[in-house]
Order: C-alpha cells, then sequence, then structure tokens
C-alpha cells in the first residue's frame, strides 16, 4: 500500500502521508494493518478538509 513500508531495523510498520508536498509521519505500528489503518484515516481526513 502507498505511504506504508517495513522498518527492517525496529521491526516495525510505518505510515506517512505527502500534504502539500511534506511529509508527515503518522506513526509506527507492530501490525501492517494498523499501518493500513493510519494511513486509510489520514487519506480520509485531507479529502475531508479539501472538500
Amino acid at each position: 500500500m502507498k505511504g506504508v513500508s517495513f522498518h527492517k531495523r525496529d521491526e516495525l510498520w510505518m505510515a506517512h502521508i505527502f500534504i502539500e508536498g511534506k511529509r508527515r509521519h503518522l506513526g509506527c505500528f507492530k501490525k501492517q494493518d494498523e499501518a493500513i489503518a493510519a494511513r486509510k484515516a489520514a487519506e480520509n481526513e485531507c479529502t475531508k478538509q479539501a472538500a
């Protein structure tokens, strides 16, 4: 999924999103599903604010 990656050294999933050209860190998670949920929630929030 776009905006979710695995950090090998820490063995954590990281979520981020680009807002107005800047990368925003959304957090680190032990499970991939949690990182994906955070990314989707941030994406939904951004589209609400844009409307």
